[in-house]
């Protein structure tokens, strides 16, 4: 009955409880470890449905960026939607008119587009990349490269987006914001 109320509360406050509770799973027994482990992952799996809009490799990403940030004392970034669709859209747009850039054809920057996007925030950075066909592969390359791997390990950014399009080429786009407004 505790663990069917934890998860009702897990449901209602998000995914930095599932941390908590992963901790704690881990520190029973190995017998209750293993059933309370699959009600986590299902908890789990219902929760990111809901709550995230990537999907596939961007969600894959999404985890691993997330785990290594923890590694170097940085908290998770919150999935922040504005700059989801920016994100995907900037990826999409340097799929459609052949270039790979920060600043598009238009001569819009990261920020004018984070701008016009009517998002403001304390601080902004972006990665993109070309080619790297996995989660994996693309955050190798950026923490490989001292700029990219600042904005990755950045403990002021608060928020992110990611955009992906794997059609042909790979194109990723991955934007930071430290407390963003509007927040989500």
């Amino acid at each position: 009955m505790v663990k069917k109320n934890f998860f009702i509360y897990l449901f209602s406050v998000g995914v930095v409880l599932f941390t908590d509770f992963n901790c704690m799973v881990q520190e029973k027994k190995e017998d209750s470890k293993k059933e309370s482990l699959v009600l986590v992952v299902a908890a789990f799996n219902s929760m990111s449905g809901s709550s995230s809009s990537l999907s596939g490799v961007a969600l894959e990403f999404q985890n691993l960026v997330n785990e290594h940030r923890k590694s170097v004392g940085c908290s998770a970034l919150i999935e922040h939607k504005g700059l989801n669709n920016l994100s995907q859209k900037h990826s999409e747009d340097m799929k459609t008119r052949n270039f790979f850039s920060h600043t598009n054809p238009d001569g819009k920057s990261p920020f004018d587009r984070i701008k016009d996007a009517g998002i403001s925030s304390q601080s902004a950075g972006e990665n993109i990349a070309k080619g790297q066909s996995t989660a994996g592969q693309v955050l190798n390359s950026w923490l490989n490269s001292s700029g990219h791997k600042a904005n990755i390990e950045n403990c002021n950014y608060t928020h992110h987006g990611i955009g992906y399009v794997g059609e042909g080429v790979h194109l990723w786009t991955h934007k930071f914001a430290q407390n963003p407004n509007p927040s989500n």
